[in-house]
């Protein structure tokens, strides 16, 4: 599977607002061949490994994770786009006492060359794609939930 964006990180040093989380996007994927919608939460390096393992990413460069105070976090999504893309997580932040709200982008892929043509997105015409983004975020115990937001 390819790796569609390198490592990125949220803003640097602590975050701005209180509420915020901080986090670094480790990998993101334009096709998961794990179908499910989901968000997976790993504490220990065996359940991430596991995911990887169904994912077939075991590949996967893995980021120094410090388990007492971080975690994995992997989003699959679907149906977002038929052409290609991936997500990439802009925002981790709290809202309320009880819930962690993940905020993704869709990252539009424009491969040079294909089917489409120079410059323009790969077709995938009948295609039902589960899109993907592997994070590393400090550790949190509230219910997360994923909003798609637009740059």
């Amino acid at each position: 599977m390819a790796s569609v964006a390198a490592a990125q990180t949220s803003t640097p040093g602590p975050p701005v607002d209180p509420n915020d989380l901080w986090f670094q996007n480790i990998e993101s994927g334009g096709d998961s061949p794990l179908r499910k919608i989901w968000i997976f939460v790993f504490k220990t390096p065996e359940e991430f490994q596991k995911y990887l393992g169904q994912i077939n990413d075991e590949g996967l460069k893995k980021p120094v994770v410090d388990w007492k105070q971080q975690q994995m976090v992997a989003i699959q999504a679907r149906g977002m786009s038929q052409d290609g893309s991936s997500i990439r997580v802009k925002r981790i932040h709290r809202i309320g006492n009880d819930r962690v709200q993940i905020d993704v982008v869709v990252v539009k892929s424009v491969l040079a060359g294909n089917q489409g043509g120079p410059g323009r997105p790969l077709n995938l015409v009948g295609k039902e794609i589960y899109p993907y983004a592997i994070i590393q975020t400090q550790r949190f115990s509230e219910k997360p939930e994923v909003r798609v937001i637009t740059e």
